[in-house]
């Protein structure tokens, strides 16, 4: 099995709507998320707002951006609820959204975004059109935030590199195999309806 591969599939394991999500190289996917039905019943139903009008195949940056938001009104036990217990420690400093995305203008964000959710990219050649970014449109606050981040972002990746490089040829395969199944919930979630969801709650 490709250990390259094995390592970016690994990533998406991390709690799919969290801000550790960035350190991967695949976005969340869009459209009504599959914990929709294990949310609190108010946060449930402003979620549903939030994806009630999306149209497959359309951008969801805006509906994602909102998504984040809810969840950060979560307490630790509705997180635990949702998600599950914590995920593996990981040296990181994502508690919240840099500072640098926080304050970018609209087009600059545009700019980042595209950049950031390319999973064709190579890991260093995503780097260093982010570089070229940064030092073209981001003020001097903003470089010096971004320049921590993607340090973090970095120390992120080498751990769970160095986590995966230890596991068993069998943990291996189990993990690639999980994560195939995790992939495909993830697709059908994507075509799930606020009607559908709503029929659907409490089965899923």
């Amino acid at each position: 099995m490709n250990y390259s591969m094995i390592r970016h599939l690994a990533l998406i394991l991390l709690p799919v709507f969290t801000v550790l999500t960035l350190a991967s190289n695949i976005p969340p996917p869009c459209g009504l998320p599959p914990f929709a039905s294990k949310l609190p019943q108010k946060q449930g139903d402003d979620l549903r707002k939030i994806w009630q009008n999306y149209t497959n195949g359309s951008n969801c940056t805006q509906e994602q951006k909102m998504t984040f938001e809810l969840l950060g009104t979560l307490t630790p036990e509705e997180r635990t609820v949702v998600f599950g217990p914590p995920a593996i420690p990981v040296e990181d400093s994502f508690d919240t959204v840099p500072m640098f995305i926080k304050t970018m203008t609209p087009d600059v964000k545009k700019d980042f975004d595209k950049i950031w959710t390319d999973s064709e990219m190579k890991d260093e050649d995503k780097y260093k059109k982010l570089d070229e970014l940064a030092s073209t449109k981001f003020s001097e606050p903003q470089k010096a935030n971004y320049k921590v981040w993607l340090e973090e972002v970095k120390k992120a990746k080498k751990a769970v590199d160095d986590r995966i490089a230890k596991l068993s040829k069998q943990a291996k395969d189990i993990l690639k195999r999980l994560i195939e199944v995790r992939a495909q919930e993830q697709k059908i979630m994507t075509e799930i309806t606020p009607a559908l969801d709503a029929e659907l709650q409490g089965l899923i």
